[in-house]
Formats: C-alpha cells, structure tokens, sequence
C-alpha cells in the first residue's frame, strides 16, 4: 500500500476515534496489535494489513470503502476552513512534513508560524 493510501487510512482512523471516543489503545487491544500501532497507522507511517483493516472496520462498524475513501464532504477533520487549507500545504511539503502534527483547533497563526519557522530555516523569503 502507498504512502497516500496509509494517509488516508490514518486520517480515516483519527476522524473516526475522535467521533467514537475510542482510544488508540482501545483499537490495539481489539485488533490485536501494540499499543504503538495505531499511533503509526493514525500519522501515515504504515497502513494495516488487509486482516486489521476488517478488524478496524469491524470496531468501527463502518465499510471497509468508508476506511479507505479521503474524506470528501460534509463535516471538516478541521473546524475553520483556513487551517484545513495550510494543513495540506504543509502536508504536501516535504520540507513541512517534519513538523506537521495539525490539531482540529489548531489556531491560524499556529501554522503560518510552522511554515515561516521552516521557511527561515531552509532560507527562504
């Protein structure tokens, strides 16, 4: 599975617990893996085999299409549309990836900071 897939399958997971109120170690214990697991399935890191992937649709009750399709409409994993928008700026960045760690509240000035931060870093205006 690539890289964009297991990104999608990680936001999937972190939407879905927050929505749930499930923990992380919640879905470990009922999928049977370490607790560090879905940590890396939540940030893109790796994707879960085709076996975990029934199991987590199965704690979830939801499709295993539902678990793989990017979220597209209705409610936003972000509240304001602005931090959904330099959220995958910093996403689609390699140089930004480092510090990517976005938050539903996360305020507007938070991630221009990030980006500016990163900006200078690498010397650009």
């Amino acid at each position: 599975m690539d890289d964009i897939n297991a990104m999608i399958i990680g936001q999937n997971i972190a939407r879905m617990l927050s929505e749930t109120g499930h923990t992380q170690r919640e879905l470990a214990d009922f999928c049977g893996v370490h607790p560090s697991t879905p940590s890396a399935w939540v940030l893109g890191k790796k994707a879960p085999r085709p076996t975990k992937l029934a199991k987590i649709c199965e704690f979830f009750g939801c499709t295993l299409q539902e678990l793989l399709q990017p979220k597209s409409e209705g409610k936003s994993y972000y509240m304001e549309e602005y931090a959904a928008e330099l959220a995958q700026l910093l996403y689609e960045h390699p140089d930004y990836k480092v510090l990517f760690d976005a938050v539903r509240t996360v305020k507007k000035e938070d991630l221009e900071f990030v980006k500016d931060f990163i900006d200078r870093l690498r010397g650009r205006n």
